[in-house]
């Protein structure tokens, strides 16, 4: 989009959920919202979201059939419904420049100029995610068909990270020309003026503990305390009860609550190692926060984790690899190690605000 229209611009951000909910989909709607304002344009919230009256028994009815969660929530009736209720919210926003549409639960109206942003493809998460572990060959196959046929139809697709990319490209045979990546913003952008980094404060960020390789890292850690006794473990999320030498349970630290945003940013303030070894992260915001923060990260190897964490901002391990992830963190438990990785992946991620995704966005959603 030229610099000169982008301030007269309203640009729809269609989601299958409310897009003003700071909760939905990880805070990016609300990111992203906030980017396209900076840049000049109007973000103009579009809620696709058949609502539970309708989605409710179409989904019981889906499970009737299918005895599966994930094929009954992401049916072929249900994305009817929802691309008719994306199309009303359109008909009620005239004047629109353009639509960025967050995920694939939808499609839009034919006409509509639009772009994709995703950070996984179906035919990326059949093979690595294990939610998708239980969804039959059927089901994949029409999810998949439906993401192709709305990546062809928009003007361009946005990845939060090349391993996405690589899957439009590849699975989807979309054109590089027409495939952009753009990255993820930062939710929390903490500075931290002074930090103590002589004893290591690792921080694990998760909501689903189990695809974050939760238990896997409390024995990795448990292996680090035998080495470095004074080391400690912060753990926020969703997450079965623990309790072990070192190891403080924060819980779940939501963004739309103040008090519990500032408590997350004055743990980023206090730690000196980011740790996510999950068993997939297609583009860990996580991970830029922790990078504005001035934290080196322990990541996967498994997804986008390096465009997040910058190539010099962390170590990526092997999900299955304890031994790996232990070495991880011994490693940058060395102060100057960690003090030196922490700087690189804070100059990294000062490029990774929502003003400038939501300006790439913006770039590739008037590109010809």
């Amino acid at each position: 989009m030229a610099e000169a229209s982008k301030s007269e611009a309203r640009v729809g951000v269609a989601l299958a959920g409310d897009p003003l909910d700071p909760a939905a989909w990880s805070g990016i709607p609300v990111g992203l919202s906030g980017g396209i304002r900076e840049q000049g344009a109007e973000p103009v919230p579009l809620d696709a979201s058949p609502g539970a009256q309708l989605r409710y028994p179409v989904m019981a009815a889906g499970w009737a059939l299918s005895r599966d969660r994930l094929s009954a929530g992401n049916s072929a009736a249900l994305h009817w419904l929802a691309s008719r209720k994306a199309g009303r919210a359109i008909a009620h926003a005239p004047d629109l420049e353009g639509v960025l549409q967050l995920g694939t639960e939808f499609s839009l109206p034919r006409g509509v100029r639009y772009v994709n942003l995703l950070d996984m493809t179906v035919a990326q998460a059949r093979l690595v995610h294990p939610h998708f572990a239980s969804a039959s060959r059927r089901t994949m196959r029409a999810w998949v068909e439906r993401q192709r046929a709305i990546f062809q139809d928009g003007v361009a697709c946005c990845a939060a990270a090349r391993w996405a990319a690589d899957s439009l490209h590849n699975d989807y045979g979309l054109p590089w020309s027409r495939i952009h990546v753009v990255g993820w913003g930062a939710n929390h952008r903490v500075t931290a003026l002074e930090r103590d980094w002589s004893t290591p404060r690792y921080l694990f960020i998760g909501r689903e503990w189990e695809r974050k390789n939760g238990p896997m890292l409390l024995r990795a850690f448990a292996r680090v305390r035998r080495r470095i006794p004074a080391a400690a473990l912060d753990l926020v999320g969703e997450h079965p009860p623990v309790d072990g030498p070192g190891v403080t349970d924060h819980g779940l630290l939501r963004l739309g609550e103040p008090s519990e945003r500032q408590h997350l940013e004055q743990l980023l303030r206090r730690a000196t190692c980011f740790v996510l070894p999950s068993l997939c992260e297609p583009c860990g915001i996580a991970y830029l926060e922790a990078g504005f923060a001035g934290l080196p990260s322990v990541g996967t190897t498994v997804g986008g984790t390096i465009d997040a964490m910058g190539d010099d901002g962390g170590i990526v391990v092997d999900p299955g690899d304890e031994d790996a992830l232990v070495e991880a963190m011994i490693e940058l438990a060395d102060p100057d190690r960690a003090a030196e990785t922490g700087e690189q992946a804070r100059r990294h991620a000062a490029d990774f605000t929502w003003a400038k995704v939501a300006g790439r966005i913006l770039d590739a959603l008037g590109s010809p």
